[in-house]
C-alpha cells in the first residue's frame, strides 16, 4: 500500500525507483517519507475511546508481507493471530500510559472530543513501544483475530463508547485465534477473478472480503476473497485448525501464507 520495508540501501534504491521513475503509484509519489526502520515484533493495539476514558482491546499481530518467512511486498495483511504471547497486562498498561492517554489528551487541547476506536500499530523494540501508525477505524485482518474471542455485546459496546458510557473492561474468551486470508494469485500486483470457490467445511468462520454471488454460485472478485479464522484453546491449535479448513476451501490461483 505504498511502504517499503527495506533492509538495506540497495532495496532503498530499487523502492525509490518503482515510486519516483516507474510510477507505480502515479503523482502521489513525487515526494517520498524516509523513516528509520525499526526492529522488534510489530503489534496492532485497538482501543475504544470515549473523551479520556480508554478501554484497549486484545493485542494482535498480523503479517504484512506476501510471502511465507515475511518476504516479499507489503500487502493489506495476509493473516493475524490473537492475542499476542510476548505482550502482557503490564505491557498494555504502558501502552496505553505512555502513547494512548498523551494522544488523547492532545486530541482534547486541540478541542477534539474522540468517541470511537483508535488503532495504533507499534513496533515493539528493546527500548519500548513505538508508533508507527495511528488509524481511526478498525485495523483487516486484525479484527477478524480479536472479535470472534470477544465474550461481551459488539454492538453495546459501540453504543456506549458513543454515549460515554464505556465499562470499566471487556471481557474475552481465553482461547486464541488466528486468521488466515486467502488471496488471488498476483495480489497485490496483477490477478485474475471471477472463479468459483467451493466450501466444503463450516467449522470456521469466514469472513468474506473479495467475493460475490450470481446465480446462487461464489465467485472470486478481488485481491484478497477470504479472511478464515480458527479458534480454539491456544494458539498452536487455533492455527492447526484453520489450515485443516483451507484444506476443504477451493478456488483456481488461490494463494495463502
Amino acid at each position: 500500500k505504498g511502504a517499503f520495508v527495506c533492509s538495506n540501501t540497495n532495496e532503498g534504491v530499487r523502492a525509490l525507483r518503482v515510486i519516483m521513475k516507474e510510477k507505480r503509484f502515479g503523482d502521489s509519489g513525487d515526494n517520498v517519507v524516509i523513516e528509520d526502520c525499526l526492529n522488534g515484533q510489530e503489534v496492532s493495539v485497538l482501543a475504544l475511546v470515549s473523551c479520556d476514558k480508554i478501554l484497549p482491546f486484545l493485542p494482535s499481530q498480523d503479517h504484512k508481507r506476501i510471502y511465507d518467512g515475511d518476504k516479499g511486498p507489503n500487502t493489506g495483511g495476509m493473516g493475524a493471530y490473537a492475542p499476542v504471547p510476548f505482550l502482557d497486562r503490564g505491557d498494555i498498561l504502558e501502552i496505553k500510559g505512555r502513547i494512548f492517554m498523551p494522544t488523547i489528551k492532545e486530541l482534547l487541547r486541540r478541542g477534539i472530543e474522540y468517541n470511537g476506536v483508535l488503532y495504533v500499530g507499534l513496533m515493539i523494540t528493546t527500548s519500548g513501544p513505538k508508533v508507527l501508525e495511528y488509524n481511526v477505524r478498525f485495523g483487516d485482518p486484525e479484527t477478524q483475530a480479536i472479535l470472534p474471542l470477544l465474550e461481551d455485546d459488539f454492538l453495546e459496546l459501540l453504543f456506549k463508547t458513543i454515549d460515554g458510557e464505556l465499562p470499566e473492561r471487556i471481557n474475552w474468551n481465553e482461547g486464541s485465534a488466528v486468521a488466515v486470508v486467502i488471496a488471488s494469485r498476483g495480489y497485490p500486483v496483477d490477478y485474475e477473478k471471477g472463479f468459483e470457490i467451493v466450501i466444503r467445511d463450516h467449522s470456521c468462520i469466514l469472513f468474506h472480503a473479495g467475493t460475490r454471488i450470481e446465480d446462487r454460485i461464489l465467485y472470486t472478485d478481488g485481491g484478497r476473497v477470504l479472511s478464515v479464522v480458527g479458534l480454539s484453546h491456544n494458539l498452536e491449535s487455533a492455527k492447526e485448525k484453520v489450515y485443516r479448513c483451507i484444506e476443504k476451501i477451493k478456488f483456481r490461483k488461490m494463494y495463502y501464507r
